[in-house]
């Protein structure tokens, strides 16, 4: 029963860490509050709380943290695989949660290779809506659980790993056809990385992920992951310094007012909770890792 309180109280709790503004202080925290989840998850080993929150801890982990950090070594051509090999450690647990969870509600790993032999991406998106809950705990378990895989996917390029990225695109489906607008239009952006990161043979569409980029961020001007998205997965890979300058000169404003608002002042207002702050937070993090190698780019 403790166990319990204290999980379904960490997993409310946690979206607190979505309101951080400063990346320093979420890659500080994150490590512990993981660590705490999981020991409670020792004891509890089927507590579906616990479990959704390590999917999602996890693979902000990965994403926000190392994979973060691996961008200074992927552009100066570096060798180094310690970031790398940490984001795809991270992400593999999350994925690890995820089909235990998944498999918790009646869902196998196997149920899903099937579904994916017997009619793709489509055939998974049937499946998880005939038997799962469509709560909001569910939602953001499946689709934390397809962005790691996806990242997974997209850091180790292995054949094996890239045929199963029809499964990440109908839990995908499935989530954003349940609720589009999920986390700020995270849809959007994952579903795009989806068309931007995979070759054709696989999936892939680049310039339909683009176009839906550049339509969300439209329509989204205050979501800096977008944008850093679109410069990472197209602007750099394609050359296009023009797509690159446009969407440098918004981040370096953005960013320099974002950062103001860290600080207090006595004519401030306090900064607006906004569960956003720490998406815009990991995005600028990563626009200045790429600003360092703009020259490398173009």
């Amino acid at each position: 029963m403790a166990v319990g309180t204290t999980a379904s109280i960490l997993r409310e709790g946690s979206k607190e860490i979505e309101t951080e503004r400063d990346w320093d202080v979420f890659k500080q925290a994150l490590p512990a509050s993981i660590k705490t989840m999981e020991a409670l998850l020792y004891v509890s080993p089927d507590n579906e709380d616990l479990l959704s929150s390590l999917v999602k801890g996890y693979t902000a982990f990965a994403y926000g943290i190392n994979e973060t950090l691996y961008l200074n070594d992927y552009y100066a051509e570096n060798d180094s695989t310690y970031y790398k090999s940490k984001a795809e450690s991270q992400y593999s647990r999350a994925v690890s949660y995820g089909l235990r969870f998944l498999k918790n509600e009646g869902v196998s790993y196997d149920d899903l290779s099937n579904a994916l032999s017997n009619g793709g991406e489509k055939s998974i998106a049937k499946l998880l809506g005939d038997e799962l809950s469509d709560d909001q705990k569910t939602l953001e378990m499946v689709l934390f659980t397809a962005q790691a895989w996806g990242g997974l996917i997209n850091l180790k390029k292995s054949i094996p790993l890239m045929a199963q990225a029809p499964i990440i695109k109908g839990m995908f489906d499935w989530v954003c056809s349940e609720d589009p607008k999920i986390l700020f239009g995270i849809c959007d952006v994952l579903l795009a990385v989806y068309d931007l990161g995979r070759p054709k043979t696989f999936g892939g569409n680049p310039q339909r992920g683009r176009k839906s980029l550049l339509k969300f961020i439209d329509q989204n001007p205050e979501n800096y992951m977008a944008r850093v998205t679109l410069m990472q997965f197209w602007s750099i890979p394609s050359s296009d310094k023009k797509s690159f300058d446009s969407h440098s000169r918004f981040l370096t404003t953005a960013g320099r007012e974002f950062g103001k608002k860290k600080h207090w002042e006595p004519s401030n207002q306090p900064p607006k909770m906004s569960r956003q702050n720490l998406f815009n937070a990991i995005a600028l993090k990563r626009f200045k890792i790429m600003r360092k190698y703009e020259k490398e780019f173009f």
